[in-house]
């Protein structure tokens, strides 16, 4: 005999509570609203009684496919930088309502935009890189779209870092160390490809060097790693005592071709960047970073796309939600300069 499939009523009448407050606690979108002792005592009942939400029925019902398309331009991103976090974040708070991801390189949107529209409740745009004419459609059809580390021109919901306070407090760091010569380094530049925390970390930084009467000091250095390692080789005056670096991909590289070629760090010159994501605390010397709160950007993105698609008529497009990134402190910048010696 085929034991009865439990309902919502089952667990309610099980945990002495309301079939609301069960379908509350159930629901991803709305657990807030119950105490989160009641919600795990009813996610425990439920587990127990072996229930499934009919998720499809649901679907089905209010014509949804349960499906995110995420958008990334150029290569596939999960390897690179904080993408791995912030999606894998991302997917795993859209699956606790059954929604998942599909994975969609911005080309095969300009190639077949129809199939793809027919597919999704929604999109996820990674690093707000994309092209003019995918961007222009989302906005025709009305789809949902949160832009993901990144920012673009449209009605969209932005989930970012505060890049600008990340660099300031790094830059202080520094002077708080007693540094004067302080650059920011970006490596070479190719206008197209700028990601738009480069300019927010500039500002961030320019900030608390005018704040600190070093207006006289700033400097942005676009040089190759290789060409910026031989200048503090050979030092001088124009040289910096310390240096902020855009991404951590070029601090590893910079890093390693110091050692290379005999430069102390911290001694000679202390390095700090942006993104705290392995292998930056694995090197010698460890590097101080700037710690973007990935995790906590993904799960918000997906918090925000689902309200959208459930609640469409009280989101807040165009909103920005702005995270605080935190300083990791390591031996890179964290010497402990002499202090008989200025830095000028």
């Amino acid at each position: 005999m085929n034991k009865p499939v439990p309902t919502i009523k089952d667990i309610a009448a099980r945990c002495g509570v309301s079939v609301s407050t069960v379908s509350k606690a159930l629901n991803p979108q709305f657990r807030s609203g119950v105490r989160d002792k009641l919600r795990k005592r009813i996610l425990r009942e439920a587990e127990k009684a072996g229930y499934r939400p009919n998720w499809m029925a649901r679907a089905m019902i209010k014509r949804r496919k349960h499906i995110i398309g995420l958008i990334y331009s150029g290569d596939f991103p999960l390897q690179e930088g904080n993408f791995h976090e912030m999606v894998s974040a991302l997917s795993a708070e859209l699956q606790r309502a059954q929604y998942y991801l599909l994975f969609l390189p911005s080309r095969l949107l300009l190639e077949d935009s129809s199939a793809v529209f027919e597919r999704v409740d929604g999109f996820v745009l990674l690093n707000g890189k994309c092209e003019k004419e995918v961007l222009q459609e989302i906005e025709e059809r009305e789809f949902p779209m949160v832009v993901l580390n990144g920012t673009v021109p449209t009605t969209s919901i932005k989930i970012e870092n505060d890049d600008e306070y990340g660099a300031k407090i790094l830059t202080e760091h520094f002077i708080e160390n007693r540094h004067r010569k302080i650059a920011y380094y970006i490596g070479p530049v190719y206008s197209e490809k700028l990601h738009y925390s480069v300019k927010r970390r500039q500002l961030g930084y320019e900030e608390a060097m005018k704040q600190a009467g070093l207006s006289r000091n700033i400097q942005i250095i676009t040089d190759t790693y290789n060409h910026l390692a031989e200048v503090i080789e050979q030092g001088g005056k124009s040289v910096p005592t310390a240096l902020m670096i855009h991404s951590h991909v070029l601090a590893i590289n910079l890093v390693g071709e110091l050692a290379r070629r005999g430069v102390r760090i911290p001694q000679q010159i202390a390095i700090a960047t942006f993104n705290d994501i392995y292998p930056i605390d694995h090197l010698v010397p460890p590097l101080t970073a700037v710690a973007i709160p990935a995790e906590e950007m993904g799960k918000v993105a997906a918090e925000q796309i689902l309200g959208w698609i459930d609640t469409p008529d009280s989101v807040n497009k165009g909103q920005s939600v702005t995270f605080q990134p935190t300083l990791k402190l390591r031996k890179s910048s964290d010497y402990p300069l002499n202090p008989s010696v200025k830095r000028k």
